[in-house]
């Protein structure tokens, strides 16, 4: 394995992301990966299905030898993942190869291991048999062995799921005057008396929904084995260091590069300011000595920063800077005082509009009409009447709008726009008595319960609720 050629971006993973890797994988390479199962894996499958006579003979024999066709899309995605993916003609030469090795235990010894696409590396790219094998496997399976076992599972599941979707929809296919009834046709095959078409139908989309889930299968196992070696042997520490070198030797060479012009340069003018000085000959010091002092680097520059008087020659910026903080203290307490206009109206300052109180009372509240003319003359006589005939949710309403009405009109009680019935509660409890606090509160959990629930009270409880109503709110409205 060449890490530089990696196509995918080698990091530590979690066992799902993992698995996505593998997914993605398969997909980005369907076509050489489904192209080498069509070509290999199919075949044989079809051969299996005309030579068995018994469908279902046929089908556990194909399922038996699947751990021999999942070495093809491994084969195909471990070499393309390193960029070098194989042709479909490389494929087939390397199919004897692939399907001769380590048969014995691929078929009896881990047929049925539950890990079998998370183990198949170590055998098919490491190379590895035996005891050497067995190792390696533990090693592997110590953190990754559990998800692993999971993704196997729910393949089983995503196959037996495609099975199933496929027999439906030939079922629905069929005309009506030709299906068979669903339901003797189930029982017919639990019994095994079921046509010997059906049979057929069954085997051929087993190898259908084989062919679509395995491949996904072998990739995802694929993808848990390479996060696995990741984190055992820092495969992308490896790799940033790699790239680091890299990195550090290119700009090395750049350097170097800029270094030899330089100095090349630096010879080449050295060179020819000797060669110009060299015939005038020596120069009176004196002459040399004014021409460098008269330079502007010799220049004198008289810099005050303080006047005479002591004051600050820079007293411009210092204003500035005031000024700058002048103004955002006064946009600050501009924007206090539109925030205190806003949410008062005006009214917390004496200016304004104030917020003109309501003229008239709700009419309504919680969808609920608590005019107290809607009120029957007798409140408690009419809410049993309803309870008698069975309206439980109308008695109810009855009750809890008079209990409103009369909370509203002799304690004062002021229902905002957008209160709830919890808080209408919490509004009772600082206005009216403990008495109707407690009959109200439970008047309200059992109209709650009703309205919004659709659970009715027991009898009892209605009963308590209809005799309790005169001494909370004083009889009749």
């Amino acid at each position: 394995m060449k890490l530089d050629d990696v196509a995918a971006v080698i990091r530590p993973r979690s066992g799902l992301e993992a698995i996505d890797l593998g997914f993605v994988m398969a997909v980005h390479w369907r076509r050489i990966v489904w192209g080498a199962w069509c070509t290999t894996a199919l075949p044989v499958s079809l051969l299996i299905l005309l030579l068995v006579p018994d469908p279902g003979w046929a089908v556990i024999a194909i399922w038996w030898l699947k751990p021999l066709f999942d070495r093809v899309p491994l084969y195909v995605l471990s070499r393309a993942l390193f960029g070098a993916t194989p042709t479909l003609i490389e494929v087939l030469r390397n199919v004897p190869r692939l399907w001769s090795r380590g048969l014995f235990g691929a078929l009896v010894l881990y047929r049925f291991s539950p890990v079998r696409s998370f183990t198949l590396p170590v055998t098919e790219l490491e190379g590895q048999r035996g005891a050497e094998a067995r190792a390696r496997a533990r090693v592997l399976k110590a953190q990754s062995g559990r998800r692993a076992g999971h993704l196997t599972f729910a393949c089983v599941l995503f196959e037996g799921a495609l099975v199933m979707a496929l027999l439906v929809l030939g079922y629905l296919m069929l005309p009506p005057e030709i299906a068979p009834d669903i339901e003797l046709m189930w029982v017919d095959l639990m019994n095994g008396e079921a046509p010997a078409v059906f049979d057929l139908l069954y085997a051929c989309f087993t190898v259908v929904a084989m062919g679509v889930i395995e491949p996904f299968y072998v990739a995802a196992g694929f993808g848990l084995y390479l996060n696995r070696r990741t984190f055992l042997e820092g495969w992308d520490v490896e790799l940033t260091f790699r790239r680091l070198g890299e990195r550090l030797a290119r700009a090395g060479a750049h350097v170097a590069q800029v270094m030899v012009f330089f100095w090349l340069a630096g010879s080449i003018v050295g060179a020819v300011q000797a060669q110009e000085a060299a015939p005038s000959g020596p120069r009176d010091p004196a002459i040399v000595i004014a021409e460098v002092l008269e330079h502007e680097d010799f220049s004198t520059v008289t810099t005050r920063l303080y006047a005479p008087n002591g004051s600050f020659e820079l007293d411009w910026l210092w204003s500035f800077l005031r000024g700058l903080a002048w103004v955002a203290v006064a946009t600050l307490a501009a924007v206090i005082l539109w925030i205190v206009l806003r949410e008062t109206g005006g009214g917390a300052l004496g200016i304004g509009r104030r917020r003109a109180p309501p003229t008239s009372p709700a009419e309504t509240a919680f969808g609920l009409d608590i005019r107290p003319e809607s009120l029957p003359d007798d409140v408690p006589g009419e809410a049993r009447r309803l309870f008698a005939a069975g309206a439980m949710r109308e008695a109810l309403s009855l009750l809890y709008r008079a209990s409103i009405v009369h909370l509203i009109e002799r304690d004062g009680l002021v229902i905002g726009e957008g209160d709830t019935e919890r808080d209408c509660v919490a509004h009772v409890e600082v206005l009216a008595d403990g008495g109707r606090v407690e009959y109200f509160r439970g008047l309200t959990q059992s109209w709650q319960l009703c309205a919004y629930g659709r659970i009715v009270p027991v009898e009892a409880r209605m009963e308590s609720l209809l005799s309790g109503w005169p001494s909370a709110f004083g009889g009749a409205a």
